[in-house]
């Protein structure tokens, strides 16, 4: 943003806690910093909750498609997936969710023989980002 090297910032933050993905977002960082070097003063950047449900993105919609093949004796040996992850106007972290459900499809199961197509789609919506349980919710 500014064209200076990470060794001129000095950025001093506290204990966050459980955010739950909800603080991935980079967005206050650059507007403290921008405002810091307006004023030449430090600056502590706090939203209100309406401001934080604002800003804030929502978790990504997902469509999974599965078919299984099963045994008589209910073993799963096959499996097809096929999921959507619609990432909204910018992808910001959704390929990576996408990639990280495709992981969790086959789920607890030992499958010999898995098909796994997924998509990242971009569409019109707010863009999504990381929630509890991030990629591991669709899969």
């Amino acid at each position: 943003i500014l064209q200076m090297p990470g060794s001129k910032l000095h950025f001093v933050g506290g204990t966050v806690g459980g955010g739950f993905g909800g603080k991935v977002d980079v967005i206050v960082e650059p507007i403290a910093i921008l405002g810091a070097k307006l004023t030449g003063r430090p600056v502590c950047f706090i939203y209100s909750r309406e401001e934080e449900m604002q800003i804030s993105s929502p978790r990504a919609a997902e469509k999974v498609v599965i078919k299984d093949g099963v045994m008589k004796d209910g073993r799963i040996v096959a499996r097809k997936v096929t999921g959507y992850t619609d990432a909204g106007a910018y992808s910001r972290h959704s390929p990576y969710g996408a990639q990280k459900g495709a992981a969790h499809y086959p789920g607890p199961y030992t499958i010999p023989n898995v098909w796994i197509d997924t998509y990242c789609v971009y569409t019109n919506r707010t863009p999504s980002s990381a929630m509890r349980g991030f990629g591991v919710t669709i899969g």
